[in-house]
């Protein structure tokens, strides 16, 4: 997810200036997030025993400097899940990461992140392939239908199945498709077909080009915002 989200950032003229990774089991952020504001790890360690009493006199009339610096960066773009993001975002503002745009990917789409994250995602935007509470008429159809039907809330799988069997069913009802050749060509050459998923085209490779749902933090809540 960081490689794809560098290379389209690099694509439309943006420039990703850092990076910063972390083991998978890690609690503690503390070291990343003060690599991304250019400043070590590691305190200043300074012996006060070596200053003189002048000095230390001087030091109580310098003026108070925030004790971590302010960001260069525009947006922090955090490719995990919600149980992770609920462990880093309340670090970022701890050391000052704040007031800036947090970007995320389809794990965020979680009552957990709301949980265990609350405010300190607020505004924060992220995207999916498929979204519960979308306003668009044919997503509450689907999903009505199906609760109906099997009594629980379908998820991505469930919805890309559903896009998946009606794109079959619409090109198998074109008559001039007549045999496996013509249908594939007829689903290679499907551009935007409304699905629940999104809206679905397919490259020339077969790889499926979606419309993705763009979602944000607001008021607590995750809204859809495309």
């Amino acid at each position: 997810m960081a490689e794809i989200f560098s290379e389209e950032v690099l694509k439309l003229g943006g420039l990703v200036v850092e990076e910063q990774s972390y083991p998978e089991d890690a609690n503690d952020f503390r070291p990343q997030i003060l690599h991304l504001m250019g400043k070590s790890a590691e305190r200043e360690k300074v012996d006060y025993r070596l200053k003189g009493e002048e000095e230390l006199l001087d030091d109580l009339f310098l003026p108070d400097l925030p004790e971590y610096p302010a960001t260069t960066f525009d947006a922090l773009f955090l490719p995990d899940y919600a149980d992770r993001i609920g462990l880093i975002a309340p670090q970022l503002a701890f050391y000052g990461v704040q007031d800036l745009p947090l970007l995320g990917i389809n794990g965020w789409n979680s009552p957990d992140l709301l949980r265990m994250a609350g405010r300190y995602v607020e505004g924060a935007v992220f995207v999916d392939g498929f979204f519960l509470d979308s306003p668009y008429p044919f997503v509450k159809e689907f999903i009505d239908l199906y609760v109906e039907t099997y009594g629980e809330e379908p998820s991505i799988l469930e919805a890309q199945a559903f896009d998946s069997a009606n794109i079959l069913f619409r090109q198998l009802s074109n008559p001039e498709v007549t045999d496996r050749s013509r249908l594939r060509n007829a689903i290679a050459e499907l551009q935007n077909y409304p699905g629940v998923t999104g809206a679905t085209s397919f490259d020339f490779t077969g790889e499926a080009d979606k419309v993705l749902f763009q979602l944000q933090i607001d008021n607590g809540t995750i809204r859809q915002i495309n």
